[in-house]
């Protein structure tokens, strides 16, 4: 039991005598993390739009490609209709 209270007691202790710069490091690191954070959070947004500037190149590209097959499937009726 003592030795639990002299814990305590030490504990309390440390933390009143070594608070600031314990507070400094964690406030550095966090906002280390949070820069971190925060460019991971840009680089996906830049990769988002462009992944839908690609989806939107391959739709236009798809419909291009749907009415080609549209005339040319007018034209293959109309030469058949000619036969």
């Amino acid at each position: 039991e003592s030795s639990s209270m002299n814990g305590e007691a030490f504990h309390g202790s440390d933390s009143t005598e070594s608070d600031g710069p314990r507070k400094n490091f964690h406030s550095s690191k966090s906002n280390s993390a949070l820069s971190t954070l925060q460019q991971s959070l840009q680089t996906l947004q830049q990769l988002q739009q462009d992944s839908n500037q690609t989806l939107r190149s391959v739709q236009l590209h798809m419909e291009t490609i749907m009415n080609q097959q549209r005339k040319l499937q007018m034209q293959l009726s109309q030469r058949w209709d000619y036969s």
